[in-house]
Order: structure tokens, then C-alpha cells, then sequence
């Protein structure tokens, strides 16, 4: 009789001690980097489905010599980029890896999530649960957590380490303020728990009333990602109005709903202002004065024993219309703020914690200079693997070192530091037609690419799409912020220009 999630998951804290008791035990972890997520109404860029690919840290894995890792994606990885990343694997020789690395696709480009694809495929699903081994030790790995997740645990009858797809409720941009006020961290002025367009009226207003020199607002979907899902809203149009004689209430509201189709910024050209409320209206949403400073977060992790670590701090980089869209990180964060993202993140952690929650978490900030110093506030929390997750990940599968939750730096298994500039977006229209075999040499070619002897380097990573969409990712790695900035730069600069020679082919 197959058990139910709820059974399932009860295995967890056994697995973990277990697991921590020896990590050479024999296990088999699934990865399903799926983005469970309503997409309509967000304005996602194209090219989502090579974001599955960011799960490839999961490789250092294949460290421990009994270990085997099931990749499940929706479309069939290339041999030449698993070949890519598994000899980047220190300490193991790649034939060793290879043989315990087993991949399973379900040949479906749409964008979908790719557990949808998976529950479709119930003869797949039965492939990727019969190559699983030792399932006493063994448990799924996921972006996101949802009732499609669920599902798969119970067909593959491993747990899921990760949160219950119930408590993603608590990380709602509405719970996250709620959140944020019991345990007492600053945040921006705002409401929560709207529902629809006159609610969000009624909100802007209120903020407009309590400060009439604000001069724009952020409505956001309760749950977005990477910023998508957000849209800024400009108050010049109502204080204009005020300037030249007072506004009943009604006028004020009749004025801002007017607004709302023409003057929101939404996170792409594409995405109408009907199609976001749509949404909106689904999932609820909040409205929030907007805050100037610097975009930055902490990554905590709660284990199925309750412990609460910290994994990272990121000071994060922000493009797109108004800065909302998230382009990339640089690790650490700021000294001046760091440890205060430490004890905030702590805070975060250790209530979800109390409330059972389990699992990746990341939580936004943004850091403000005032005459005082640094003052940070909290903008939302996001219970599911983000986007520094990768870029922390990759450091540690590429040394085998740690992040030290005391310093707030990362060091390698020699004690060395180690600093890096991230982003999932390195594109240019000039990159459309480079096959990732290209990248790799043009790399080679000129130095710039990750060298085990001194941990520095230009590693890649979301090379799937980049001949298509001319858009891939890096993290650029070294011993300095200022020598990462500018191997970030060198990279960008290397690529656009090699593109327009051969000198580098082989």
C-alpha cells in the first residue's frame, strides 16, 4: 500500500540524521527543478524552461561515491553540457560520476510546469521511481512545492525535502508583512490582503494620504518572481491634481483608477495591465510605498530537525523597467548591513521554524543610507530555492567549501576567501546562433574561464538556451569584490567580442 505525503514526509528527520551521521550512505536524490507557479498574468521572459537548469549544483552530489542523482527535466540535456559541468566536479573522476548520474526528460518544450509534463507521463514517472535505489535514504528536490510535487512524492513514494505545499501561504507578499511586524522587523508602509482594483485604489490613496510626498507605490501579486508580478504605480498625477485644489475622496479614487491602465509599469511591454489585475484577483496582492536604496537579501535554510542556518547573504542587481526585474547578485553583501541580514534572516528562519516550515528560504530586503547609517527593510519572503541559490551552490561544488555564518564570507577547503558577481541574464542579440561548444572554447581561449588550480574563473550555467535567445548565465569568481566585478565585466566583454572572430576555434 503506497503511503501518503503526510507518512512520507515523517521520514525525513531520519533521513537527515541519518545522513549527517554519514554522508557516504548510499541514496538516490530526484531533482525536478519545476516553476509550480500560476504564470499567467506575470510577464515572464521567454526562454523559462532553461531556468531548470540552474539545478546542476545538485552534481556535487555525485561527491560521495554512493550517491546517485536523477535529473528530470523537459527537455533532454545534451550530452556535451553534462560532460561540461561533471569535469568541473573535483575529486571524482568523471566516469565515476557519470555512471551515478541518470537523466530523464519529457520531451515537452511548452511552458509548463515541469511536473504537469511528469503527471502526464505516468510511464515515465514509473521509469524515474524504478532507478531509484535505497529509497530509505532517498527523497525528491524541488524549485517550488505545490500539489503537483505532492503527487509525485506519493507515485515515486520518496519524501520531498522541502516545505509543505501549505505553508507556502505563510510566504505570500501579504504573510510576509504580517510576518515581518510579529517579529519585529522594519518594513516599507503599505497593505496587504487586497483583492481586487478597488482595493489597490483605496490602498494608494491611503498611502498618498499618510505621505503626500511619496512619489510612487509598488502593487504586487502575492506571489511573483524574479519581480515579475510587480508594477509601479507614479503618484505625480494625483499630487498635480492636489496642487491645483483639494480632491473629494471620491474624485482622488475615480482619478487613480483611471490611472492604473495607462500609468503602471509592469515588468515587460508585453504584459497588459487587464491580463496583471487577472491575476491579481486571483491571488491577492499588496500595495507598498516605493523604497530607494540597495536591493539585497539573506538565504537561510530550516533542515527537517528544525535547525535554523544561515547560507548566504547577496547584495542583489536589479534592470528592467524601474530596477524591478532581478539580473543578478554579488556575494557577500555589504559588510556595513551583512550581520544585520544575519540577524533578520535568523529571526525569519526560527518562525517559520515554529511553525514547521522546512527547507530553502529567501528573504528580500532593501538597505538604506540614512544619517544613522544603514537601516534595512524587509520586502518578502520566498519560500522556495531562488535566485542566488545557484550562484552559492556552485561555489560550494566547485571548491567544497563553506559559507561561515559568523564572518558572512565564504571560504575554500584551504581557508581561502572567495567572492563573485552572478547573473542569470548575460545577453546580447550579437550571441543569437553561439552554440555553448563556441562559449566554452572562446573561454579556454582567453583565459577566462574557472581553474581549479586557484578557484577563479567564468563558470557557466543555463547554456540550453543560448544559441536560441542569446542570453546565458555566469558566476565570475575570485579572491575580491572589486577582482569579481571586473572579471564580470572582462567576461561580457570577451564574449562580444570573439563572437565576431574565429581565432578560437579549435
Amino acid at each position: 500500500m503506497r503511503a501518503s505525503f503526510e507518512e512520507l514526509q515523517k521520514r525525513l528527520p531520519g533521513i537527515w540524521q541519518a545522513l549527517s551521521d554519514d554522508p557516504s550512505l548510499p541514496r538516490t536524490v530526484v531533482a525536478i527543478p519545476s516553476l509550480s507557479i500560476d504564470i499567467a498574468g506575470m510577464g515572464l521572459p521567454e526562454g523559462m524552461i532553461y531556468y531548470e537548469e540552474r539545478i546542476f549544483y545538485l552534481f556535487n552530489l555525485l561527491r560521495s561515491p554512493n550517491s546517485h542523482l536523477v535529473l528530470v527535466t523537459s527537455h533532454l540535456v545534451p550530452e556535451y553540457l553534462i560532460s561540461y559541468y561533471l569535469h568541473l566536479l573535483p575529486s571524482v573522476p568523471f566516469s565515476h560520476a557519470r555512471s551515478r548520474l541518470h537523466l530523464f526528460a519529457a520531451s515537452d518544450m511548452t511552458a509548463r510546469p515541469l511536473s504537469d509534463k511528469l503527471l502526464e507521463r505516468p510511464a515515465l514517472v514509473e521509469r524515474i521511481r524504478r532507478r531509484i535505489r535505497h529509497p530509505e535514504n532517498s527523497y525528491i528536490s524541488a524549485y517550488t512545492i505545490s500539489r503537483r510535487e505532492r503527487e509525485l512524492a506519493v507515485q515515486l513514494q520518496i519524501p520531498i525535502l522541502g516545505a509543505n505545499p501549505e505553508h507556502r501561504e505563510l510566504c505570500t507578499k501579504s504573510n510576509s508583512r504580517k510576518l515581518f511586524r510579529r517579529i519585529g522587523v522594519d518594513l516599507p508602509e503599505g497593505m496587504e490582503d487586497l483583492r481586487d482594483e478597488s482595493d489597490i485604489c483605496e490602498a494608494i490613496l491611503e498611502l498618498h494620504r499618510q505621505d503626500p510626498a511619496l512619489n510612487r507605490v509598488v502593487i504586487k501579486q502575492n506571489e511573483t518572481i524574479s519581480g515579475m508580478g510587480n508594477a509601479i504605480f507614479p503618484l505625480d498625477a494625483l499630487q498635480a491634481a492636489e496642487s491645483e485644489g483639494e480632491l473629494s475622496r471620491q474624485e482622488a479614487l475615480a482619478l487613480i483608477r483611471d490611472g492604473l491602465p495607462h500609468l503602471a509599469r509592469l515588468g515587460t511591454r508585453e504584459l497588459k495591465w487587464d491580463d496583471f489585475m487577472a491575476r491579481f484577483q486571483r491571488r491577492g496582492g499588496v500595495v507598498e510605498g516605493f523604497i530607494e536604496g540597495s536591493p539585497c537579501s539573506v538565504q537561510l535554510r530550516i533542515d527537517p530537525l528544525g535547525g535554523v542556518a544561515l547560507v548566504s547573504t547577496h547584495d542583489e542587481l536589479m534592470g528592467g523597467f524601474d530596477n524591478q526585474t532581478y539580473i543578478g547578485c554579488r556575494f557577500p553583501a555589504r559588510q556595513e548591513y551583512r550581520q544585520g541580514l544575519h540577524r533578520c534572516g535568523r529571526a525569519i528562519g526560527e518562525e517559520l521554524a515554529r511553525a514547521g516550515v522546512l527547507g530553502r528560504i529567501d528573504a528580500d530586503f532593501v538597505a538604506i543610507l540614512g544619517e544613522g547609517g544603514w537601516k534595512l527593510e524587509a520586502i518578502d519572503i520566498n519560500l522556495r530555492k531562488g535566485n542566488t541559490t545557484h550562484p552559492i551552490r556552485t561555489l560550494q561544488f566547485l571548491t567544497g567549501g563553506q559559507y561561515d555564518p559568523d564572518t558572512g564570507v565564504f571560504e575554500t577547503q584551504s581557508g581561502e576567501r572567495r567572492y563573485y558577481v552572478s547573473s542569470d541574464k548575460l545577453a546580447s542579440e550579437s550571441f543569437r546562433g553561439l552554440l555553448p561548444e563556441d562559449l566554452i572554447d572562446i573561454a579556454t581561449y582567453t583565459g577566462i574561464h574557472y581553474t581549479t588550480s586557484n578557484h577563479t574563473g567564468t563558470v557557466f550555467h543555463m547554456l540550453g538556451g543560448l544559441s536560441e535567445l542569446g542570453r546565458l548565465g555566469v558566476t565570475c569568481i575570485e579572491q575580491s569584490y572589486d577582482e569579481a566585478e571586473r572579471l564580470y565585466e572582462r567576461t561580457r566583454e570577451v564574449i562580444s567580442q570573439e563572437v565576431n572572430t574565429h581565432d578560437w576555434m579549435i
